[in-house]
């Protein structure tokens, strides 16, 4: 069973936002996922990263919309998520250097569980009342990749996965 799911409570209306924050939750149930060692520790430090890399993307999106959109409560929303990246960060750091995976999957997971949950169900169900109110008929979508890039909110990479 998911330790982390996103219930409705969670949903903010916008297809694109609730699409990410599905994608964020499944990669923190693989990463907190104990049964997903399989012996092997180089699957969790992969996952990790790529949850690293994940939110990188997924911030980067949040906060060209809330720039784009003027949203006014974009510094302190920023702030949250800087936060959230030094947090990812020191579990990779701490990665490198943690004899037993299994005391850092357990510390990740109390760590994610309260921050992700409170950042999507307070700050990000306000974001996307604010883009709502600026998508008029057609409805909001998050700025793509390629927007990103062109915004210089991250840097092209050949190895970037494809996000949607």
């Amino acid at each position: 069973m998911d330790r982390f799911q996103l219930t409705n409570d969670l949903l903010t209306g916008i297809d694109t936002v609730d699409s990410q924050h599905r994608m964020l939750f499944d990669l923190a149930n693989q990463i907190v996922d104990p049964s997903s060692e399989r012996g092997a520790d180089a699957a969790f430090f992969a996952s990790l990263a790529f949850l690293a890399e994940y939110v990188e993307f997924h911030f980067a999106s949040e906060e060209l919309a809330m720039t784009q959109t003027d949203y006014p409560m974009r510094a302190g929303h920023v702030a949250a998520h800087m936060e959230f990246r030094e947090l990812v960060g020191e579990f990779l750091e701490k990665s490198l250097e943690e004899p037993s995976i299994t005391e850092l999957r357990r510390r990740l997971t109390q760590a994610v569980a309260g921050w992700l949950t409170d950042h999507i169900r307070v700050k990000d169900r306000a974001l996307a009342t604010h883009l709502r109110a600026h998508a008029g008929e057609v409805g909001f979508v998050l700025p793509d990749q390629e927007a990103l890039i062109s915004a210089g909110y991250i840097q092209a990479r050949t190895d970037w996965p494809k996000h949607q």
